[in-house]
Formats: C-alpha cells, sequence, structure tokens
C-alpha cells in the first residue's frame, strides 16, 4: 500500500473510533433521549444554527430532516446577526453546532432564541462551554482527536456531529412511519428518485412466458406448462383470479400417486402476492424477507397480471 492511501486510511480509522465511541458510551443516551423529546414536541420546521463547517453539517442535517418529512431549516449564524434572525420561529426547537461551544455567532443567536422559547439542543465538544450552559440539552460530541495530520482540521468532529444528527432524523422518521412514497414526493430526481418510482408493473414478467394454468385443466397439461418454466411452480388461476400456486413437488407427488384431481384442488395459497402497484424497492423487500424466488402479481381486482422474479427486482433497484 502507498503512503497516501495509508494517510487515507488512518483518517477514516480516526473517524471511525470517534463514531464508535459515541454509539458504545450509554452515558450518552439520556441525552440523546431528551434530544428527541424536544423534536417531538416542538412545531416544525426544526432550526438548524450554525457556521463553517460546522454550518456546512447544519445544511446537509436540515436537507436530511426536510427529506423524509420533518421540515427544517438551516440558519446560518453570520448571516443570522444581519437579518436572519427573521427564520428563528418562535417555539421550534434548535439544534446548534459549535464544537468548541463558544463560537462568537452561534452564541449571539441564543439571546433571540430564548426571548421566542425555543428550546435549544446543543451538540458540542465542551461540555463546559457557554453554549452548553444555555442549551436545554447537550449532546456532546467530543472526539478522542481529529483525523487530520495536524490534529486540528474539523474532520472527526464534524463526522460525529453529523452522523448524531442524521441519527436523530432516522430515529424520528422510524417513529413516524415515513413511507417510500413521501420519500419519493419528497426526491423525485435523481436515480434514487428513479428506483423509487418505479412499481413491480414495470419490471414483472408477463404474456406468453407466464406460466399460468387454469383450474380446471388437467395434470397432463400442469406437467408439459412445468416442463418449459424456469420457476418451479405455476400459478393457477380460475376465471383469471389467482387461486394458488401449484409446485413442481406437488405435482411430481400427484403424478406418481395416479391423482385424479384437477389442479385448483392441490394448489397451496402463495408465500407472497404482490400487486401491481407495488413500489419496487417494498416488494423486493418482500420477497426477500420471505425468502422467495419469486411470487406472483395481481392487479385491483385480484387478477393474475404477472409474476415478479427477485433476481429482476434487485438488478432494478441496484
Amino acid at each position: 500500500m502507498g503512503a497516501g492511501a495509508e494517510r487515507v486510511g488512518r483518517s477514516i480509522k480516526a473517524q471511525v473510533r470517534a463514531l464508535e465511541a459515541f454509539a458504545d458510551d450509554p452515558a450518552h443516551a439520556p441525552a440523546v433521549e431528551a434530544a428527541l423529546d424536544v423534536l417531538r414536541a416542538a412545531p416544525p420546521p426544526v432550526l438548524f444554527v450554525g457556521i463553517g463547517k460546522s454550518g456546512h453539517v447544519c445544511g446537509k442535517l436540515a436537507a436530511t430532516f426536510a427529506s423524509v418529512g420533518l421540515p427544517a431549516l438551516f440558519v446560518n449564524a453570520g448571516e443570522a446577526l444581519h437579518g436572519d434572525c427573521g427564520m428563528l420561529l418562535p417555539g421550534r426547537a434548535a439544534v446548534l453546532i459549535s464544537y468548541s461551544g463558544a463560537t462568537r455567532e452561534v452564541l449571539a443567536t441564543l439571546p433571540v432564541l430564548h426571548k421566542r422559547d425555543c428550546p435549544v439542543i446543543a451538540l458540542t465538544g465542551r461540555p463546559d462551554s457557554p453554549l452548553a450552559a444555555a442549551a436545554r440539552v447537550v449532546l456532546p460530541v467530543a472526539v478522542p482527536a481529529e483525523a487530520d495530520p495536524l490534529g486540528i482540521v474539523p474532520t472527526a468532529s464534524t463526522t460525529l456531529a453529523q452522523v448524531v444528527g442524521e441519527g436523530l432524523a432516522a430515529a424520528l422518521m422510524g417513529e413516524r412511519g415515513t413511507s417510500p412514497e413521501e420519500f419519493l414526493e419528497n426526491h423525485p430526481g435523481g436515480r434514487l428518485g428513479a428506483v423509487l418510482g418505479l412499481t413491480v408493473e414495470g419490471v414483472m414478467r408477463r404474456g406468453d412466458g407466464l406460466p399460468r394454468l387454469e383450474a380446471n385443466r388437467s395434470l397432463i397439461d400442469a406437467g408439459r406448462l412445468m416442463a418449459g418454466s424456469d420457476l418451479g411452480a405455476l400459478c393457477v388461476t380460475e376465471g383469471g383470479r389467482l387461486v394458488g400456486l401449484l409446485t413442481r413437488a406437488a405435482l411430481d407427488d400427484a403424478l406418481a400417486g395416479g391423482e385424479t384431481r384437477d389442479p385448483g384442488a392441490l394448489a397451496t395459497p402463495a408465500p407472497v402476492v404482490l400487486r401491481s402497484a407495488d413500489p419496487l424497492p417494498a416488494a423486493e423487500q418482500a420477497l426477500a424477507g420471505a425468502g422467495v424466488a419469486w411470487a406472483p402479481v395481481v392487479d385491483a381486482a385480484g387478477r393474475l397480471a404477472g409474476v415478479a422474479v427477485a433476481r429482476d427486482l434487485l438488478r432494478a433497484v441496484k
């Protein structure tokens, strides 16, 4: 490994150590819960206030919160002193980030926030700082060391502040049940928006290759269809509506045992049935969760529309 790659590796490991130190310390749990309580109780939007590198972190966190249905604003602390204090809306939760806890511009917003009854959550590396003293909740984001050769450039500290903030967003997102559809509405562009906008209908197999058999057909007919399918089962329908699945093993046993009943009587319920309008990521997760390689797809009326194959879905969402 070259010297440059080694330096990159050391920097990454320093940042990982900072993240693990926070995540593994149970002493942080009460402050995290208190911060979540403040964020739950306050009306939107959440206000993120910072400047410099911490300001960039605030901007990213505001964007993350907003994208998952948690309205948020980034207020540059320097601009706030020249008119943007108008963005500090009364009663809103304010997340202030300053590693030193003594950044002049950030501290200067505190009188306005207090006057407007905005509960302050401080992310700082100095729990004894002026910012910490003025906050309702302090999330201590001190790091063992920065990740640069001089040990002074905001690297590990900004990474930790961002990850802690995004952890708060993830926790609230899980509580409120943000749906893929809501996220898509907030994120219609790019590859992520394109994937979330896809449905099963766009990827499912249909037409002549559909492993489909009417319930009143013979087992001999089922055998012919099964021989031409690579999915290991047939979709049994009655009047176009899905009845169940006839597996290769069940068909082989029936033929070997001289079974006289029709396929409809031998069909078993499908472990997963998808709808053509189901979002693609949710469908892929459903197949993975059930441990099946494919599933029948029905339309809004319950008629068989196609089959969704896990490898096809996975290829589309990747």
